[in-house]
């Protein structure tokens, strides 16, 4: 096994038991004969064994992944079509899960006053968390080791503490919405660019429980709908990520499960406008199999990444005051820690050579050599698919750029004046060049974005590495559940 392969899989394992996944059990039964077997079952000649052989090797997962790259290269088409899909799955998994993977927190207060017990956990999580207004409440708590969310939920009952958003509103309360607007369904004209959470703001208050579901660092919660018809049924799905992640975006929500206090079966949702806005919904909800426009505020243009979603559904025939249990699962987009995404080893080996990213994107050295007492560099990048980086357009300012789910944005570096390019050039040492001199050229064709650079150094200050850094944009499917979920 691979010193890579071994660093998966104990991740994995790890990961497992933050997720309550039952990683062991599968494990043990996937021996290399097993493997190899189900691996070979994919050139079958009988679909359903194909298939059958390729959900049970996604449902091994890591364990199974060297065979599977290996596969890659297998002569039989169908195999190697197969392993390269399943591989592409079984990474990202454990790239979700590395994602999600909760921060956790031991909070033990004996009559402490709120504000310390807030500084506690604002100090254990590493997160900004501010205390407005002034309480007299004395907390004593002793959480054991438990999940951020977990944690903060369990301070707000016993502080008494609400959580206010920035325009020191609720967060708990859906906004308004236009009634003209009602029932359109979302569709970004471009993706949105990522944006960091703010610190959270915390005030003396009486806390609502509501239905609550913790996944990782994840907190999904059913709220009170105050916004629906009189006629309708139904409540806000509210997801919330860990400040830790910098960019959350709700992309679908599928109810596979839906009972009432009266073991009615409520699948329809009311919406106004089936149709909904523009030429479709990106982000919709899926009950029983049928997809249906969001009724969401603010129009046919998302304006910020999506966290809350109203879900509601017509009446049966018995009056209906709680869902007993609501299964689904969501569909999200989250922004991916920076990494290296190409890198160019040796700039003066590597002229007339064209380096390629792991996930797509490449960087060619077209010369490096001196010229006029400087060092004069020209490389073309074509970014990587679903890549978030700033990258510098010419002189000084760099800007912002996106690609993602077939569309492009690019915008100008405004109100980050003092955000780095995550395009570096390193010399021998490690030690990141400024260039003197930049000029540049961009080019779009076929949600591809291409960029050819001419950068001029000292002729004291060789360039000898490139680095391409940034974000992806990773899309991955939620399982929740609730219990008891007001609708009325």
């Amino acid at each position: 096994m691979s010193m890579n392969l071994r660093f998966l899989t104990v991740i994995a394992a790890c990961l497992a038991l933050t997720w309550g996944l039952s990683l062991a059990a599968d494990s043990e039964k996937a021996d290399a004969a097993t493997i190899k077997k189900l691996i070979e079952q994919l050139g079958s000649e009988s679909f359903a064994e194909r298939q059958a052989a390729a959900e049970k090797l996604e449902k091994i997962g890591v364990p199974a992944l060297e065979a599977l790259r290996k596969a890659v290269e297998h002569p039989d088409i169908e195999v190697k079509r197969r392993a390269t899909e399943l591989v592409a799955k079984i990474e990202k998994h454990v790239e979700r899960d590395r994602i999600l993977a909760p921060t956790f927190v031991h909070l033990v207060c004996k009559d402490l006053p709120v504000a310390d017990a807030v500084a506690q956990l604002a100090k254990q999580s590493g997160y900004a968390i501010e205390l407005q207004g002034n309480s007299d409440m004395r907390v004593t708590l002793d959480t054991g080791k438990t999940t951020f969310w977990q944690a903060f939920d369990h301070l707000c009952r016993a502080g008494k503490l609400v959580e206010v958003d920035h325009a020191g509103q609720n967060p708990n309360v859906p906004q308004p919405r236009n009634p003209k607007l009602r029932g359109r369904a979302i569709r970004p004209a471009v993706q949105n660019m990522p944006t960091v959470q703010q610190k959270i703001v915390l005030k003396p208050g009486q806390p609502v429980d509501v239905p609550t579901f913790y996944r990782g660092a994840l907190r999904i919660q059913a709220l009170p709908d105050k916004d629906k018809a009189a006629n309708e049924l139904g409540f806000v799905l509210d997801m919330r990520p860990e400040p830790k992640i910098p960019w959350w975006n709700l992309k679908q929500v599928e109810l596979g499960k839906v009972v009432d206090d009266q073991a009615q079966a409520l699948v329809r949702q009311i919406v106004d406008n089936p149709n909904g806005g523009g030429n479709g919904a990106k982000q919709q909800v899926i009950i029983n199999g049928v997809p249906v426009p969001l009724p969401v505020a603010g129009g046919a243009v998302a304006k910020a990444p999506i966290r809350k979603q109203p879900v509601r559904f017509e009446p049966g025939d018995k009056q209906s005051n709680t869902l007993t249990e609501v299964k689904g699962t969501l569909r999200a987009e989250v922004q991916t820690p920076p990494k290296p995404l190409i890198t160019v080893e040796n700039i003066m080996q590597a002229v007339g050579k064209t380096i390629k990213g792991k996930d797509g994107g490449s960087i060619t050295i077209h010369e490096a050599k001196m010229e006029n007492g400087q060092f004069r560099l020209r490389f073309g990048l074509d970014v990587p698919p679903n890549a978030n980086a700033m990258i510098p357009p010419g002189a000084g300012a760099a800007i912002a750029i996106a690609v993602a789910g077939g569309n492009i944005a690019v915008r100008p570096n405004i109100g980050m004046n003092n955000a780095k390019s995550d395009l570096k050039v390193l010399d021998k040492n490690g030690n990141e060049l400024a260039p003197q001199q930049v000029s540049s050229r961009m080019q779009v064709a076929n949600n591809q974005v291409s960029w050819e650079y001419t950068w001029r150094f000292p002729a004291n200050n060789q360039p000898a590495k490139m680095v391409y850094m940034g974000s992806s944009t990773l899309e991955f499917d939620i399982p929740f559940e609730l219990k008891n979920v007001p609708i009325k």
